[in-house]
């Protein structure tokens, strides 16, 4: 089965505690990948290991659902889903957040996929642009982030 799996890092000039706080509010991830629509918790209550979430994006011209269910959750270290049966493509991913110092922690993030369709089909040109945006993608989550008050 081909697969798509990617991992970087950034640091955030912020304490472990705000990171981890805007992390876990499913409704902020759109400010985290641009390919985001629309980002929302499904399940009443804070998250959690067993919440669910929703993502709608758009990768490539192809929009997507994804609902994944919080299979870790850490305070302040990590936040890990994965997708469920009814998602366009199954994945995981995975924030691990790490203080260096009271106000930078180094934040990580693990992506992996298995690709439906047509994507599955052309991965080897998928995935270098898909690595290439979430770079990007963290850069300015880095800049969104730093930039709250």
């Amino acid at each position: 089965m081909k697969v798509l799996e990617f991992e970087t890092k950034i640091i955030i000039n912020k304490p472990v505690e705000a990171v981890f706080q805007f992390l876990s509010k499913q409704e902020n991830h759109k400010h985290i990948f641009k390919a985001n629509i629309e980002c929302r918790q499904i399940t009443e209550g804070p998250m959690r290991v067993g919440a669910e979430v929703v993502n709608t994006a758009s990768f490539l011209g192809s929009k997507m659902k994804e609902h994944f269910e919080i299979i870790a959750f850490e305070e302040n270290k990590q936040i890990r889903k994965k997708t469920l049966p009814n998602s366009t493509h199954p994945s995981e991913d995975c924030f691990t957040l790490r203080a260096l110092n009271p106000n930078e922690t180094e934040v990580s993030i693990y992506l992996i996929a298995w690709p439906t369709g047509i994507l599955k089909h052309l991965l080897f040109l998928v995935k270098p642009l898909f690595i290439r945006q979430v770079k990007q993608d963290m850069k300015g989550f880095k800049a969104y982030l730093e930039g709250l008050g």
